[in-house]
């Protein structure tokens, strides 16, 4: 409770109570109800913190959206362009995921999945396939080939982050 004095005109002094016991609460929560969403936003970035992910992607307007995204959640993306390179990235730069588009030029993601899988320094990197084909038999073919999980084009970007966490939670700790 605050208690204010206040002098009138005639030399009258009043007593004012305010009682703010429901506005302090209040502002109290608030507080910290933010200072919990900056500490989890924070948390969630040191958990993505030098995370990176290989995007394998031979659009240009898909790899450029979706690496941007991924780079604003706080992960570290290289770039593959077609299945080729995802191999020699994959080997040299040791990504923590790879987000594999199954409908590659030059080695299409379904082969660079089952040679990934095969090698041995790279068989423990999980693998979610992205493709534009929503059949069941789609999944299981791209299961099949080693991929860890399957996502569907256009891109539902939380979706994919709950898969991608998902994955990377599973990982031993190094």
């Amino acid at each position: 409770m605050i208690k204010n004095k206040i002098k009138s005109r005639q030399g009258i002094f009043l007593a004012l109570a305010l009682d703010l016991n429901l506005a302090l609460p209040l502002a109290h929560q608030i507080r910290i109800r933010n200072r919990e969403k900056r500490l989890r936003s924070r948390a969630r970035l040191q958990a993505t913190f030098m995370v990176k992910i290989l995007l394998v992607e031979d659009n240009e307007m898909n790899r450029d959206m979706l690496s941007r995204r991924l780079e604003r959640k706080g992960y570290q993306v290289a770039i593959a362009v077609d299945g080729q390179q995802a191999l020699t990235l994959a080997t040299s730069g040791a990504p923590d995921l790879i987000l594999m588009d199954m409908s590659l030029p030059v080695v299409d993601g379904w082969e660079a999945t089952r040679l990934l899988k095969a090698g041995e320094q790279t068989k423990q990197i999980p693998i979610i396939a992205l493709t534009a084909h929503a059949m069941a038999e789609d999944e299981r073919k791209a299961r099949e080939a080693g991929c860890d999980d399957y996502d569907t084009k256009p891109i539902e970007l939380e979706r994919l982050l709950g898969k991608i966490e998902a994955l990377l939670s599973r990982r031993p700790a190094s």
